[in-house]
């Protein structure tokens, strides 16, 4: 194997880098190349940053150049708002609408960052940066690889945002050596769409611990005074809409199980609004809240809880073909999962044994599928043994060396 296979700049929108991103810098590092990720301004991250992590860079008045007030006050959202908050992404709608086009958005969002990084790849993290990546592979001449973390243009868009999504992607995707995304379901729909030819899986593994868990410690137990037999359900990610949290805080009035208690790890938007409809129904005996923490000890605080929830609802395609990361921190972690009837969830969890699939759509639907789950000691004990062994290959030690093999493919044609 060749000790310098060259180098990457990675290109995301995101303030706090996505786990996935720097799991790939770090598997490419380990295999000799030098990475470079290029993510959004973020003082509050920033100072959390891996060293390869570098943001963008406004200069000292925050001016940038042509398009001035358009992208400094764009930059300035980005700052003060959620990414996929209400404002920002009506505020980007307006834009998109009446002034500019995401690809001369973007290019010039990013346009001290292409022309300072020189590389011999460069990725575009998700449909917004695709224009990006191009730009800067045009400018120093370079590889392209796309990597799609979702379905982006099934999101919950308009009809306007979605087709000139769809466009942007269409045009591009001819532009790129190598296309990944996360799971078959949606590697399937990009190969339709655009005539592609493979497009590689990488899914969102977790990186198994090298020690292993302490499942004897109970985090949540200390930090809410819970007896010691009390049993932990726990939801973990960011609190927004269109999660159905909701459903899942009221399925706790239904649910007859004695010492059953719902733990909610996150933060978000949507806190607030969700602490509150728990005070209102009388909840706060039984469902709990816990801030975010940070990724290094997530996955002990994960292995506190007896098993992890996931209640997504299809409510557009790339709902409907998610895989979360919560899925991978559940079974990294060693606890079984309840989970919405999803493809590919399904899959996961019903092929490996790892829990109950159902309909949580209604309230009363998620206390059935929890007391289903709870209903059999001898199954419960069979999710436990099922998820540890299922930890020893559906991990990122895993995916990494996929990762690995396919930047070293790509090796060959940079040199």
């Amino acid at each position: 194997m060749n000790n310098s296979h060259g180098s990457i700049v990675m290109f995301t929108m995101d303030r706090q880098v996505d786990r996935r991103i720097l799991l790939e810098a770090e598997s490419l590092m380990a295999d000799g190349w030098t990475v470079t990720i290029v993510a959004m301004c973020s003082k509050e991250n920033e100072r959390h940053d891996p060293d390869y992590v570098v943001r963008l860079q406004t200069g000292g008045s925050g001016s940038v150049s042509g398009d001035s007030f358009i992208l400094s006050g764009a930059r300035l959202l980005l700052k003060l708002f959620p990414q996929n908050g209400m404002i920002v992404r009506y505020s980007k709608a307006i834009v998109w609408k009446y002034i500019r086009k995401p690809e001369s958005f973007y290019t010039r969002l990013f346009s001290q960052e292409i022309k300072k990084y020189k590389a011999d790849v460069y990725v575009a993290h998700d449909l917004p940066m695709m224009p990006v990546a191009v730009a800067a592979a045009d400018y120093h001449g370079g590889k392209l690889v796309y990597d799609s973390h979702e379905l982006f243009v099934e999101q919950e868009l308009s009809r306007f945002e979605k087709q000139m999504w769809m466009n942007i992607e269409k045009t591009h995707m001819p532009s790129f050596d190598i296309v990944i995304t996360v799971n078959g379901s949606i590697a399937r729909e990009l190969e339709q769409r655009y005539s592609l030819s493979r497009v590689e899986v990488v899914h969102n593994c977790e990186l198994l611990p090298e020690r292993k868990l302490v499942k004897q410690q109970k985090l949540f137990h200390d930090r809410f005074s819970l007896v010691d037999d009390a049993v932990i359900m726990l939801f973990q990610g960011g609190l927004s809409a269109g999660r159905n949290i909701e459903t899942l805080i009221c399925a706790m009035e239904h649910i007859s199980l004695p010492g059953l208690h719902l733990v909610i790890l996150g933060d978000g938007a949507a806190g607030a609004s969700l602490q509150r409809l728990c005070r209102r129904i009388g909840g706060e005996r039984q469902v709990h809240f816990h801030p975010a923490v940070p990724q290094r000890e997530l996955l002990q605080y994960t292995a506190s809880a007896d098993v992890g929830i996931i209640p997504y609802q299809s409510t557009c395609l790339n709902n409907y073909y998610c895989t979360p990361n919560k899925l991978f921190e559940f079974i990294a972690a060693g606890i079984p999962i309840i989970a919405t009837d999803l493809p590919e969830i399904r899959t996961f969890v019903l092929n490996n044994g790892l829990g109950v699939v159902g309909d949580t759509a209604e309230a009363a639907q998620v206390a059935c599928l929890v007391e289903q789950f709870f209903s059999d000691t001898e199954k419960l004990e069979g999710f436990r043994r099922s998820v540890e062994k299922a930890g020893k290959t559906i991990n990122w030690q895993c995916e990494g060396e996929i990762i690995k093999k396919l930047y070293r493919n790509l090796s060959n044609f940079t040199q």
